[in-house]
């Protein structure tokens, strides 16, 4: 079974891919091989984790039976060998011949999040991928209120736009468990780095 979200970001957001652009960008946001923004399912399985956890602890309630089935727990997650995992959705692809790059966890697997395909197919098309990015500039100030010498960093961001990715299950997800994932992802407001400079204000929601 296969589960569809929507993320749409309502301003600029970054989401880092480790890498530098030489002098002139410090920090550049994470691309796939067509030069366009995405969000590795690593990060959303981790997001929705804690939105999950969140969700138990807001309704004063312990931690189900169900989450562990379907995220299961740090133990497991932390010593888990994928090289001895069979997983028939690795390295496969949905019906529509996508790669489905999903992460194992507990029993439930994460997409990326990327832009709606008829989006992606136009932007490569005029060849417009570059307009996506932008750049912003902050600097340390010291306690006199001047900037602090080389302390100037430039960030890439992305544009505000709307990804989609997908929760997928080898067996129905219990409509119980199912409806409080659904209600866990609105607590996701913001995403990716920079969050208390006001970057990355979003809302997911299932479709």
């Amino acid at each position: 079974m296969k589960y569809e979200y929507e993320i749409q970001f309502f301003n600029e957001w970054h989401c880092g891919s480790g890498l530098a652009a030489g002098a002139d960008l410090d920090a550049l946001v994470i691309k796939d091989g067509q030069n366009l923004p995405f969000i590795p399912g690593k990060t959303i399985k981790g997001l929705v984790r804690e939105a999950v956890e969140d969700y138990y602890t807001f309704n004063n309630t312990e931690i189900s039976e169900l989450f562990i089935k379907y995220f299961g727990n740090s133990k497991d997650k932390d010593n888990r060998n994928p090289q001895q995992i069979e997983d028939k959705f690795l390295n496969k692809k949905d019906e529509i011949g996508n790669n489905i790059d999903a992460i194992r966890f507990g029993s439930l697997f994460f997409s990326n999040a990327e832009l709606p395909d008829n989006e992606r197919k136009e932007i490569v098309k005029q060849h417009v991928q570059d307009f996506m990015y932008t750049s912003i500039a902050s600097t340390r100030i010291d306690e006199n209120g001047t900037a602090s010498k080389t302390s100037l960093r430039k960030t890439e961001i992305t544009i505000p736009c709307k990804l989609k990715f997908f929760i997928q299950s080898e067996e129905e997800i219990s409509k119980e468990f199912l409806e409080i994932i659904n209600k866990s992802v609105g607590l996701i407001k913001r995403i990716g780095q920079n969050r208390n400079r006001g970057l990355g204000r979003c809302q997911i929601k299932n479709v």
